[in-house]
């Protein structure tokens, strides 16, 4: 809950993040919601003080003055099944009990979620894999090596997760695979369906279809260019654009094409934007509430709220709160917002310029308490789901994170560094490509543009790239001479040598990778038989170390992160 302050930034805030699709369903008003329950929010009473909690359900304050925290490492997290996480220097610690909260075992954990389904998804250290642990800070179960990253939270019971092959399955509470890694694509469970793929990753056109929990396929949606903002069922219904479909992967209804958009459900009702309007729809398609607010509308338990009469100065920024029934007739508002967050689905925080205050689902003040700080969540889901908002980066509105992933620290160097180098022969060359042959050879073996203006004046030609463990890969044949001008192909340009690329970015966050992988690397060109022959030769504004002996048809040199690696033939 940020402290916007210009009319631009509601307008971005509330109008672009509707057309992103911004209402769905919330903890208390979804159908067999799946989402973990966010009983509570931290607070701050002042500035710089120490943390407490408030109930999302009533707006009493729990504790306060209970937790200190660094403002460097971050803000405690929302209270999940009764358990939130605090950060420290060195990744998080876990409390139970927000009304008195009592630290979970003594462990620090490099990286975790949230306690659902029983227990929660942690990396022990680095160097770890993702293990389960129980609300007592005991593990159930260590995951796969094989596991790159699981989401944060269970839902209907299940984990998703994604495996070095990039595919996408489910483990349940004890750890056990439920639903094998078999698609391209996948996302959470919820109210007992998944969305999920298994057409190729570099395909733009998905085929997509539903699954159940257990691995089943429900329907196929026999659709053609479906938009995915929101790729999840809320109350029943999948919004994919102006389609809106049900769980046997019918449509329900196509949307007018006067329509911009129509939000994701919640409690049978949608908000849709018409000429840039907003209303609401019921799961008929049927307008319940015609599209004449210039915001789109929130679903609280016994309203809707709105925007209204933003003001026009950037040095006095305000707008107000209104709350209407069914019938568009207003029956609440608050006036002079600077800001604002919905906890609940009848629990606002306002923010006046001078302080925190809350309100109900029908703009009544709970109290006359006044709070320094409750931390930011996005318009993009907390209007429903408190939980969900906490994964949405506040001024964000490139999309919609369903997932928050937590990253396994078990780095397989060794096997990666062997797959990296998988192609590399002792007879001269890789893969089937050899050291000094032409240009007009390697054509037979692979794709070459038909222009060779796209090669011109250039000596390097990139022959595939792979995902290996989760990096991106690149292979890069080098050619003593420019392999193309603007006239034709150079077909006697002859092979000099192989570059590959290792991007380690595309992985998620192991911790100190380059040194892991300079030492799989090396090892596995030592092994292979070629020594330490030189260290620390500069080439092309690299810093590499260079493998050779006598009589080798090439030298390796590999940079010292483990960046690049350089196969030359030795003339």
């Amino acid at each position: 809950m940020t402290k916007p302050n210009k009319l631009l930034t509601v307008a971005v805030h509330v109008a672009i993040v509707s057309s992103l699709l911004a209402t769905v369903a919330c903890n208390n008003a979804g159908v067999n919601n799946a989402f973990p329950e966010t009983d509570a929010i931290p607070f701050l009473e002042t500035e710089g003080g120490r943390y407490g909690f408030i109930s999302t359900s009533s707006g009493e304050i729990l504790c306060s003055n209970e937790i200190k925290v660094d403002a460097l490492t971050g803000t405690i997290s929302s209270s999940i099944n009764g358990v939130f996480k605090v950060p420290v220097s060195d990744g998080y610690v876990y409390y139970t009990n927000p009304a008195k909260p009592e630290k979970i075992g003594n462990g620090h954990y490099l990286r975790g979620g949230y306690y659902t389904a029983g227990c929660i998804p942690v990396v022990a250290g680095q160097g770890k894999p993702i293990s389960l642990i129980d609300i007592k800070g005991n593990e159930i179960a260590k995951l796969d090596e094989n596991i790159i990253c699981t989401n944060s939270y269970f839902s209907d019971g299940l984990l998703l997760f994604k495996d070095s092959d990039n595919k996408y399955g489910y483990i349940d509470g004890k750890g056990k695979i439920a639903i094998p890694a078999k698609f391209t694509y996948a996302q959470p469970f919820n109210e007992g369906i998944a969305v999920v793929s298994n057409t190729d990753a570099d395909e733009t056109a998905k085929e997509y279809f539903l699954i159940g929990t257990k691995g089943e396929t429900v329907a196929k949606l026999k659709f053609d260019n479906l938009d995915m903002s929101v790729p999840m069922f809320f109350d029943g219904a999948l919004v994919c654009g102006n389609r809106v479909i049900g769980k046997d992967g019918k449509l329900l209804f196509r949307s007018p094409s006067k329509w911009d958009y129509v939000s994701p459900y919640n409690g049978g009702y949608a908000s849709y934007m018409e000429n840039g309007r907003f209303g609401i729809v019921d799961k008929k398609g049927e307008v319940v509430i015609k599209a004449r607010y210039d915001y789109a509308l929130t679903k609280m338990r016994n309203s809707f709220m709105t925007i209204k009469s933003a003001s026009e100065s950037d040095e006095d920024f305000y707008y107000n709160i209104v709350f209407i029934d069914n019938n568009g007739k207003q029956i609440g508002k608050i006036e002079k917002v600077s800001s604002h967050g919905v906890l609940s689905d009848n629990l606002v925080a306002v923010y006046d310029g001078n302080g925190y205050y809350l309100c109900d689902g029908e703009g009544k003040p709970l109290n006359n308490d006044e709070y320094s700080f409750i931390p930011a969540y996005s318009a993009m889901f907390n209007n429903n789901s408190t939980f969900i908002s906490t994964f949405q980066p506040d001024g964000d509105y490139t999309g919609t994170m369903l997932c928050d992933w937590i990253y396994s620290d078990y780095l397989p160097a060794d096997k990666v560094a062997a797959d990296i180098l998988d192609g590399l022969n002792v007879a001269g060359g890789f893969d089937n490509i050899t050291f000094g042959e032409t240009l007009s050879d390697v054509m037979k073996d692979y794709q070459f543009s038909a222009l060779w203006r796209d090669y011109a004046y250039k000596n390097v030609y990139e022959f595939k790239n792979e995902v290996i463990h989760g990096f991106n890969v690149s292979y890069n044949i080098r050619f003593n001479e420019q392999i193309a001008d603007y006239n034709d192909y150079n077909h006697n340009a002859t092979v000099s040598g192989i570059i590959i690329i290792p991007d380690y970015s595309t992985a998620g966050n192991y911790t100190d990778v380059p040194r892991k992988m300079y030492a799989a690397i090396t090892k596995k060109i030592t092994d292979s038989g070629l020594p330490v022959y030189a260290k620390g030769n500069e080439w092309e504004g690299y810093i590499m170390d260079t493998f050779y002996k006598e009589g080798s048809p090439y030298a390796v040199s590999v940079d010292q992160n483990a960046s690049i690696i350089a196969i030359e033939t030795i003339n």
